[in-house]
Order: structure tokens, then sequence, then C-alpha cells
């Protein structure tokens, strides 16, 4: 049996969900869930060479694998699940002078969110300081980015964990879709968590972690900026988001616009996975849009459990 690989990347789908993959409205266009057994749940963005995202795409367009495997998708929505969001700022004692762009940048990305996304503000600055539980309410939000100030250390893998575990349990019809956009300008200093451990954490959870890096040009390039930028780009793309890099402290709201966009856009697919081997194990996730020439992103896969 898996261990809720779908109440952790759409939310709270209960103990043990099934996508229905006979529909009494439409059968080729599986959207609905109902009790039974688990699913695998994928958020998956798509975009052409123009880096638009197309919005036309059907449950036929899509095919997923799982080690190999194509599954039968049971569940499909276009666009109109909602998101749960956690913004998490880096505010050590170095990000004093960019913290103001930060806070514009940040309270962009509230302002775009639906009525029915929900968001938390948590920064990390000496310690992880958690501002603003998960909401709807922009205006709480808005004055949690505000009310940041900068000062001590960088403890952003200890951050990032924290953020991983934060998403609570959901209602038991609920579906929603789970995201965190990480702000920093340097590398780790204080945390005690390890990278593999976060790793682990962020594939188990089927949570996106977008990274944004500021980057000075004064910056100095050693060694540890180059692994910790490693490091970011390979969570960001175990999880089916993104790293990007900003050389200035004005690339900041382009950025964090572009992410908003891309959580407007995105499909959310499910399926009942074919039987596994008796030991626990990684199991590898592809999607594809069948006859076009797109990028496809979604979480490299998922830790299936063996049963007991």
């Amino acid at each position: 049996m898996l261990s809720h690989p779908c109440a952790t990347a759409f939310g709270l789908l209960a103990c043990s969900i099934v996508c229905a993959a006979a529909l009494a409205d439409d059968e080729t266009a599986p959207r609905h869930l109902r009790s039974g057994i688990e699913v695998v749940a994928l958020t998956v963005t798509v975009q052409d060479s123009n880096g638009s995202f197309p919005n036309n795409l059907g449950v036929d367009d899509f095919a997923v694998f799982e080690n190999g495997v194509q599954q039968a998708i049971s569940f499909f929505d276009a666009g109109t699940v909602p998101v749960d969001l956690a913004l998490l700022v880096d505010s050590s004692a170095s990000m004093n002078q960019v913290l103001p762009s930060v806070k514009h940048a940040a309270s962009t990305l509230i302002q775009s969110l639906a009525p029915s996304d929900r968001a938390s503000v948590t920064t990390f600055g000496g310690a992880v300081r958690r501002k603003a539980s998960f909401t709807s309410d922009q205006q709480l939000l808005l004055d949690a980015v505000r009310d940041m100030s900068a000062g001590g250390s960088t403890p952003l893998l200890d951050a990032i964990y924290v953020a991983l575990r934060s998403f609570g349990a959901p209602a038991a019809d609920e579906v929603r879709r789970h995201a965190i956009v990480v702000f920093t300008d340097g590398d780790d200093t204080a945390s005690l968590t390890t990278y593999d451990t976060v790793l682990q954490a962020a594939r188990e959870s089927g949570i996106a972690l977008y990274m944004v890096m500021l980057k000075m040009p004064t910056q100095t390039v050693n060694a540890r900026a180059a692994q910790n930028e490693f490091e970011m780009h390979r969570l960001a793309q175990e999880t089916g988001a993104r790293a990007m890099m900003a050389l200035e402290e004005s690339n900041l709201d382009p950025l964090y616009r572009s992410i908003a966009t891309e959580l407007a856009h995105q499909y959310s697919l499910g399926y009942v996975p074919v039987s596994t081997s008796g030991k626990s194990q990684f199991a590898r996730i592809s999607v594809s849009v069948r006859g076009k020439h797109l990028t496809v992103r979604t979480r490299s896969g998922y830790v299936a459990r063996s049963q007991r």
C-alpha cells in the first residue's frame, strides 16, 4: 500500500482516496474523487517553445508512466484546483539592504492568488519563524510580509524542512495543490538539518519547491556557493518546480510574477498505480503530452511503501 502520496501532493485526500475511473458524467474526462484505493497525485506544468502555458489540453493529451509502465489517468483537472502556497523568506543579516525589494515581490505574488487559494509566510534569520499561518486573508499575509525584518544567520535547510512539514491535514473532501517559494541571497550558515534529509522529505511530500536565489555581482564565487546552487536546483527539479537566479534586485518582481503565472496554469492529474514489488522503493514518474512539442514538468517520483 502506498503511503498517502496524494494527500501531500494535492492536499487533504484523507487516508485512502481514489480517483473514480468510471464517472457517471463523462468517462473520458475523469476529475472526481471517491473513497477507496490511494492514488498518486501530480501537479503538472506544461509550456510551449515560447514559454507560454497552453490551457486547452484534455486528459487524452497526457501520458503518465511509473517506472516506465504507462498508467491509466483517473483524475484530471485543468487549472481549477486551489493552491496552498508557503512563502519562505531569508531574513538573515545580509538581507538588510534587499529586503524591501523582496517584500514588494512577495506582496505581488500574494495579490495574484485566487480567493480559494491560501498562503503562509515564514522567515529564517537566526531562527525559523512563522509570521502567518495558511489563510486566504490577503491583508493578513501582506501585513506579515510588511513586518519582516533582517538579522541573524541563515538556516536555509532547516527552514525548507519546516516548511515541507507545515502543510496540515486537509478536509476529507478537499483537493489542493501544494507549493513552496523560497527566497535566499546566500549559503546556508546555520542549519542542523542535512541536505539529504531535506531531499528525502521533498520527494516524499510531493510539494513543489520554487527556489529564487539572489546573486549580486560582488558576491564571491567559491566551491560552497556552487554546491549550494546545485543543491537548490536539484530540489526544484525533483519536485517539478524551478530554481531561478536573480542577478540584481530589480529582477525579483518578474521572477515572482512568473511563478504566479505558472501556478495559475497548471494541470492536476492522478492515477492508481499498478502493483509494485514487495519492498519500499522510489517509484520514478514521467509525464508527456502526446503528439505535441511541449515541455512538461512534474515531480520525479514518490516513495512507494510495501504492504506489511
